[in-house]
């Protein structure tokens, strides 16, 4: 039940947790009601603060990794509106209903109906946060054709509006890529010279976590496809650039796997 409540409230916040996380917040509140059930804390008060502050938070941090306060508080209070509707829904159903009472006779004393109900719940709660994620992303997502001469590469793009990144060298956007990208790209390529490339550097700041100098390199033409389709008879339908200036990250930037790009939100202006 956890791991279900985590799944819907990641979609609800909009948030790109991978399942590996939800699974180990989930663990860790299913060890912590484990406990409760056991009675090792006496105190109501104490139990109840450490349950729905402590423990939440804990699985909140989990699930979204270093955020700030604003962002935990957010989801712990989401965390908690979300059990308290669910857990309420269910109690209903459950006690008033005709559906609880088969769940109680028949769906309890058959392990292989239990097991399976249990999987459809759990495969529907996915199929829900990922229905929520494509909404999130809906119009945000482009596909990107980047040429590099020798060398083809697409891929997907979001339109990031917090990708502001200048090249002071050349006075253009920077779009930043994905470092495995590029490097399956360029695998046993003869053009990853760096000069043909142009490689530089350019400084940079990431919400205030983070600064240094991300590698960049130039592209020879970049395609923005505005309606997912890789067919640019129809200019209005994609923006096309020369010479574009590519940062390349180190660091996955989706975890689950929507996009492989930020494109700068200058050019989509």
């Amino acid at each position: 039940m956890d791991f279900i409540l985590l799944v819907i409230a990641q979609g609800i916040l909009k948030n790109s947790a991978t399942y590996i996380r939800i699974t180990c917040a989930a663990a860790t509140g299913a060890v912590w009601a484990c406990i409760v059930e056991m009675g090792v804390i006496k105190n109501l008060f104490v139990r109840d603060i450490l349950t729905y502050i402590v423990v939440s938070a804990v699985m909140a941090f989990i699930c979204s990794g270093r955020c700030g306060v604003l962002k935990l508080i957010k989801s712990v209070f989401t965390f908690i509106v979300l059990a308290a509707t669910v857990g309420g829904v269910a109690g209903l159903l459950y006690w008033n209903t005709s559906v609880g009472y088969l769940f109680r006779t028949v769906a309890m004393d058959s392990t292989g109906l239990f097991i399976c109900l249990l999987a459809a719940m759990l495969t529907l709660t996915i199929v829900l946060r990922q229905l929520l994620v494509q909404k999130v992303y809906s119009g945000k997502l482009h596909n990107v054709k980047i040429d590099f001469g020798e060398v083809v590469l697409d891929v997907k793009g979001l339109a990031d509006t917090g990708n502001v990144l200048c090249d002071q060298v050349c006075k253009k956007p920077v779009h930043v890529i994905e470092k495995s990208c590029i490097e399956k790209a360029f695998d046993g390529k003869t053009c990853i010279d760096k000069d043909c490339l142009k490689l530089h550097y350019v400084p940079f700041n990431s919400v205030g976590c983070r600064n240094g100098c991300m590698p960049v390199i130039m592209a020879k033409k970049i395609c923005i496809y505005e309606c997912g389709d890789n067919d640019c008879k129809d200019s209005k339908k994609c923006i096309c650039l020369e010479n574009v200036p590519v940062g390349i990250s180190k660091l996955k930037l989706s975890s689950d796997g929507m996009y492989q790009m930020l494109i700068n939100s200058e050019v989509m202006r």
